[in-house]
């Protein structure tokens, strides 16, 4: 270090005895990337004691943000911290508690980078509780598409509530496999088995926590992979998923399809990045429309066969 600062005090004496004036560029000045201003968004600007708000904004990412809600003597009544998400995105639900009529101060940030918001209460009288579960109209559905050797997705139906559906639980028999929000309506389940029969169902939840009873639901057996020469589809086309996989028989496959079964599933998804030689044919099927799923599209491919 010592000789390094030598080598600087002669290189700056240098400077000044040839007074030589140096472009600023010779000394780079690395300016501080501008820091995110919080920004503070409420889902309404009234409400009543009891009564459920959501607080929501942007932030620095990956950032604890606090949410404290100040009554009108600056008093904390209500204090939280939730993390913005990688694009910075932050949201927090919370419970307006016991106050006085008049406006409270919601504050969202951290240290001197914050946003405030004024919520108006309009009654300190608390609404019943809620006891309704959310239900399942006439006719509501759970379907799968996609089918594939190890997934497929779910999708289903809205379901209704007295005061709001807040979000939907998809169960694999029992075992919850996840939630998501009021407005998403479908799920991709990924991780299964070929050839296994699965049966899903999704449940409604509402702001109170209460779960729905009934919810529709959907049983199948995940694609079958195409390794013999002969495929008999079942009449409850409980094996109607298949797939063309680098084990089929390029010399033909002759699928028998019942006539009960118009909706049958060949994946060819597991060919794509590895190709094989030679063709893969079928004999002639009832008429019908296949659906052939590949990555390259969200959308299948019909493909329709003549009888």
């Amino acid at each position: 270090m010592k000789f390094k600062s030598l080598i600087l005090s002669v290189f700056a004496i240098l400077i000044m005895c040839l007074n030589v004036t140096l472009p600023i560029s010779t000394f780079p000045i690395t300016e501080a990337a501008a820091a995110t201003n919080v920004t503070l968004t409420l889902s309404t600007s009234s409400s009543v004691v009891g009564g459920s708000v959501t607080a929501s904004g942007t932030a620095e990412a990956t950032t604890w943000v606090s949410i404290k809600v100040l009554d009108n003597t600056q008093s904390v009544v209500f204090y939280d911290a939730v993390k913005s998400d990688v694009i910075g995105n932050y949201s927090d639900t919370f419970t307006v508690p016991s106050v006085a009529l008049g406006t409270l101060t919601v504050v969202a940030g951290y240290g001197s980078n914050v946003a405030n918001s004024g919520l108006t209460i309009n009654s300190n009288t608390q609404p019943p509780a809620d006891t309704q579960a959310p239900t399942w109209p006439t006719g509501s559905t759970l379907t799968a598409s996609n089918v594939t050797q190890t997934g497929l997705t779910l999708t289903w139906t809205a379901a209704t509530d007295n005061t709001a559906v807040t979000g939907y639980k998809i169960y694999q028999g029992s075992t919850l496999l996840g939630s998501v929000n009021n407005s998403t309506l479908s799920y991709n389940v990924t991780g299964l088995t070929k050839g296994t029969q699965y049966t899903f169902q999704v449940q409604a939840n509402d702001a109170a926590g209460i779960l729905s009873t009934g919810g529709p639901h959907v049983s199948l057996t995940t694609a079958i992979p195409i390794t013999t020469p002969g495929v008999t589809v079942a009449a409850d086309g409980s094996n109607k998923s298949l797939s063309i996989t680098n084990n089929t028989p390029t010399t033909g496959v002759t699928i028998t399809m019942p006539s009960s079964v118009t909706n049958a599933t060949i994946g060819v998804s597991s060919l794509l990045n590895t190709p094989v030689s030679g063709m893969v044919t079928t004999s002639a099927l009832p008429a019908m429309t296949i659906s052939a799923n590949t990555s390259l599209s969200a959308t299948p491919v019909q493909v329709i066969i003549p009888a």
